[in-house]
């Protein structure tokens, strides 16, 4: 189910701290969960890049990173954003998706997991890139949390780099058309669903 009374909107840069904060949250969950809470080089790299992306967004206008964030009574509580593929994505793909615009920093607030705000996240984005005449996408990922619910949700990776984070750790590629995802997701944003549950799609601001 869903969280009630959630607001989906571009970020603003008077609340870059709260963002940083919210990401370090998330990131630190992140590597717990996963077994990899003391890689703690690892973990600043990720919190440097994803510090790095949105100030790209600010900088930009939204051209080069574009983020959305969740809000629930007044907190940051998930982010998604879309920009140019990373290069471990684009070598792993063997070039074949260096054009093709990649979906990621999909983070939910731990307190917030499980309750359908990921989905929410992504179907948003989905929209909003298929407004902007986007046709495909690409996501990857190392976690293998996060690997098993892609794999639920959008089946097998389109490619693999088996072992490439060590025996049995893989990395996952998968190249998605727009029109197919906006399918899979369509029923969980209806908008007259969204607003009996008080959820706002606040994507233009």
């Amino acid at each position: 189910m869903i969280t009630s009374n959630i607001v989906i909107r571009r970020p603003r840069m008077e609340e870059l701290n709260r963002i940083d904060a919210f990401f370090a949250i998330v990131i630190e969950h992140t590597f717990l969960v996963n077994g990899l809470g003391a890689l703690a080089d690892t973990k600043a790299e990720e919190l440097d890049y994803k510090q790095k992306i949105i100030r790209a967004d600010f900088a930009t206008g939204g051209e080069e990173r574009f983020f959305l964030l969740a809000e629930h009574g007044g907190e940051i509580v998930g982010s998604i954003e879309c920009g140019p593929a990373n290069d471990l994505l684009v070598a792993c793909a063997k070039n074949e998706l260096q054009d093709v615009p990649e979906v990621g920093t999909v983070f939910v607030h731990p307190h917030h997991q499980r309750r359908g705000l990921a989905s929410l996240l992504l179907s948003t984005m989905f929209d909003a890139l298929w407004r902007r005449n986007v046709k495909e996408v690409c996501l990857d990922s190392g976690y293998k949390e996060a690997q098993r619910i892609w794999t639920h949700v959008f089946g097998e990776p389109t490619y693999l780099a088996k072992d490439y984070w060590g025996d049995g750790s893989h990395h996952m590629v998968w190249h998605i058309p727009l029109k197919e995802a906006l399918g899979r997701f369509s029923s969980r944003c209806d908008s007259v669903i969204l607003d009996k549950m008080g959820i706002q799609l606040a994507v233009q601001d």
